[in-house]
């Protein structure tokens, strides 16, 4: 009798071990999905209709080729209260294509000052859709102008990507002397609109970046030009993507905690899982500017303008980089706005595809000129033909840009000999509506510097 009951305990031992350990494993898995699901309730949910910004214009054969990828637009706002809603230019806007097969990232930045439609048939710099509308009127515009269909967004002001920098480490960035040159003066601006502190650098060549002095170099502008600062930015951004994957999981956790009420989004629980779940598989293989190719024209109302050579040509140039689409033909609704484009500012000519503005072998900093001015122009070499068209302006009409720039020179752009046509007349929306010269009245002095962000 003893025996018989020694067995049964001994049978019903183990199946006490396995209940005890599977209830930890579910209390574990409770109190982990209850501690991120607070972190996620820290993002800013900013919904969009995705009615609304669905692109309908594109044919099934386009949309068939988009398949596959998952594209994303990145908008940075210059927030100093932590809006990220309208009401703010998006200083930043990227978008980011995953091939969702091979793992390979490519993104592309949409220059601030790119002359486009902004909805509403209105005509301006395409940071101010994001102003008048936020996220969903910025998607919008986007997809309109482009010839995609992005639905997902995210958008960060530049005090939660200082925070991510300084828990990531800081970033190990090689100054030229032009940049050196300005930084300090950035520095200063960014600790006064973060609240982080920070310190001078005292020389140019590789530094050791914390967060507030790494977001100083993305927002460089006046060492060169627009086009070469939104590459910092995209280097600044791949930096941190690297290092973010490498990080162990304090970090990680450190990055939820801190950053997440700083950066607002539509998408869901679901997508932040898969991709946590897969990030090893990511990496970024290229990174472009947009327009590729363009010139620059001030219009009336709306101050120094990117202007697409064509837009036409550019959004098939960037088909064939997101999704290696050799082939693309453009939606009616981009070749109407790239014509009422070149009718608005008198440059219709096709320029020459430039590959300097990636992150390749290729890519030099232009060296500052400090006031000298060059003249440049766009060779009338068309990037795609779908059909014969009429030139409506011939080559002796063409003439250089000559136009004393602070900092670097005119990049790429033919000014035609037309007169200029009656701009619509809009409130301004960029640079004439507030101080993005932080070199003004800048002296390089310290700043207080935050325990630990080094």
């Amino acid at each position: 009798m003893e025996q018989a009951n020694s067995n049964k305990k001994k049978r019903i031992w183990p199946k006490i071990l396995i209940f005890a350990i599977a209830e930890v494993i579910v209390l574990v898995g409770i109190f982990a999905y209850a501690y991120f699901l607070k972190q996620y309730n820290k993002i800013q949910r900013m919904n969009i209709d995705v009615e609304a910004v669905t692109n309908k214009e594109l044919s099934k054969e386009n949309i068939k080729k988009m398949q596959g990828y998952k594209n994303i637009a990145v908008f940075g706002v210059d927030a100093r209260d932590n809006t990220l809603g309208a009401g703010v230019n998006s200083d930043v806007i990227i978008i980011v294509s995953i091939d969702q097969d091979t793992g390979n990232i490519k993104m592309c930045s949409v220059f601030r000052d790119s002359y486009l439609n902004v909805g509403d048939n209105k005509y301006n710099k395409i940071n101010s859709a994001y102003l008048m509308g936020g996220p969903e009127r910025a998607l919008r515009a986007i997809n309109q102008n482009l010839d995609l269909n992005i639905t997902d967004y995210i958008t960060f002001n530049w005090k939660g990507v200082a925070t991510a920098i300084n828990i990531l480490g800081g970033l190990d960035i090689d100054l030229t002397d032009e940049e050196f040159h300005y930084i300090n003066s950035y520095i200063t601006d960014t600790v006064n609109g973060t609240g982080i502190g920070s310190v001078q650098l005292e020389h140019a060549g590789m530094n050791h970046l914390d967060g507030v002095q790494a977001v100083a170099y993305a927002r460089l502008r006046y060492t060169d030009n627009d086009f070469v600062r939104t590459q910092r930015q995209r280097k600044v951004m791949e930096m941190c993507f690297e290092k973010a994957k490498a990080a162990d999981l304090k970090i990680k956790n450190d990055l939820l905690g801190n950053v997440l009420s700083m950066v607002a989004t539509n998408m869901t629980w679901q997508d932040g899982l898969d991709f946590i779940s897969k990030a090893d598989k990511y990496h970024i293989l290229d990174t472009k500017g947009f327009p590729f190719a363009k010139g620059e024209k001030r219009i009336a109302g709306k101050g120094d303008c990117i202007v697409p050579l064509t837009l036409e040509s550019n959004v098939v140039r960037l088909h064939q980089f997101l999704f290696e689409d050799e082939v693309y033909d453009t939606s009616t609704t981009v070749e109407q706005i790239s014509a009422r484009i070149s009718r608005e500012t008198g440059m219709y000519k096709e320029g020459n595809y430039n590959n300097a503005y990636g992150v390749g072998d290729d890519y030099v900093i232009p060296k500052a000129n400090f006031g000298e001015t060059e003249a440049s122009t766009f060779a009338a070499t068309p990037t795609k033909k779908k059909k014969d068209k009429k030139e409506e302006t011939s080559a002796q009409d063409t003439v250089p840009i000559q136009e004393n720039y602070l900092e670097g020179n005119a990049n790429g752009g033919v000014r035609t000999g037309v007169a200029e046509p009656e701009a619509e007349q809009v409130a301004p929306t960029t640079e004439e509506t507030k101080e993005d010269d932080p070199r003004a009245g800048a002296v390089p002095t310290v700043v207080p510097q935050t325990k630990g962000h080094r």
